[in-house]
């Protein structure tokens, strides 16, 4: 079964400027993109209907963003499952009002074993594993990931708050795209 990600449209695919329709919110955009070119379904999940609903639909099209499946699971997993209950069936939800749990320090997206992507939150006082706070939203929710490519095992590092991130490509370490992460602009006044 395929990965199904829920998105929430006002605050987190567009600044919250409801019944408006907000500035879109780059990151989660290309993130959630990315996602479906990698075989994930997109679910658009807002409170939103009517017409303000189909000018979110619009607005997410003109922004290079479609969905699999609007306030419902994917028909995929309505098939899978037998069922339609009014709880939107997904792998991940994405919210801007959503609470973070506390997680281990070590999980998988997707499972363990082939093709999943396996993430990493820094334990805190590991200064060799230490990621720097979101250079664009000042978020601490910064993750490592190992996953799989032709190539071989790669690294990136991501914003969990804002999803900005690092992949290069050819991190075969985690110092690789922390020193990336962790590079800012000299402050004024340091050498």
């Amino acid at each position: 079964m395929r990965k199904a990600i829920a998105i929430d449209f006002d605050g987190c695919l567009c600044t919250n400027a409801y019944p408006e329709i907000g500035e879109p919110n780059w990151p989660v955009i290309r993130r959630a993109q990315a996602e479906q070119r990698a075989g994930a379904g997109l679910i658009l999940w807002t409170c939103r209907e009517d017409q303000l609903l189909l000018d979110a639909i619009a607005a997410c099209e003109g922004w290079g963003l479609t969905f699999d499946a609007v306030n419902e699971s994917l028909p995929d997993w309505i098939e899978e499952f037998g069922t339609r209950p009014r709880k939107v069936g997904a792998s991940e939800y994405w919210d801007d009002k959503a609470a973070r749990i506390p997680t281990t320090q070590r999980f998988f997206v997707g499972g363990a074993g082939d093709d999943s992507i396996e993430l990493f939150e820094p334990a805190p006082g590991n200064e060799n594993m230490r990621l720097k706070p979101c250079p664009f939203c000042g978020g601490t929710s910064i993750f490592y990931e190992r996953y799989g490519s032709p190539a071989g095992e790669r690294w990136r590092c991501w914003c969990a708050e804002c999803l900005a991130g690092i992949d290069p490509g050819t991190a075969q370490e985690t110092g690789q795209v922390r020193d990336m992460w962790n590079r800012r602009e000299q402050e004024v006044g340091e050498v």
